[in-house]
């Protein structure tokens, strides 16, 4: 899959604090991998600070008219403000429970430290 991330911040604070945009682009998963019959993937972005947690959800995608379940494609972008220098943004992907179904199934994780995208 793509992921991109870029900060900027602001000086003078005991810890810097910033903007980090990340743009979620696409995944790919191979069809071993997936046991849903239909795929509705979203990612949910967390921000892992010391004082406090923050999560946003992307659109489910893979459902839709002409939209390839086994490679779903958001390109959304999210723009975190007051950032931690030292923090970390945590992606997971899921995709959605079918209808009546038990819960959303978890599919994978990356954890990105913010001091190694400098």
């Amino acid at each position: 899959g793509s992921l991109e991330a870029r900060r900027s911040t602001k000086a003078g604070m005991a810890a810097t604090r910033g903007t980090v945009t990340l743009r979620v682009i696409e995944a790919h998963f191979e069809e071993a991998f997936v046991d849903a019959p239909v795929n509705s993937t979203y990612c949910a972005v967390c921000v892992l600070e010391k004082t406090r947690w923050r999560r946003r959800r992307s659109q489910a995608r893979g459902r839709g008219a002409g939209e390839d379940p086994m490679r779903p494609v958001w390109n959304e972008e999210f723009e975190l403000d007051e950032v931690r220098d030292d923090s970390r943004i945590v992606v997971d992907v899921w995709n959605c429970a079918a209808a009546g179904g038990d819960s959303d199934a978890f599919y994978g994780k990356v954890t990105l430290r913010l001091p190694q995208l400098a």
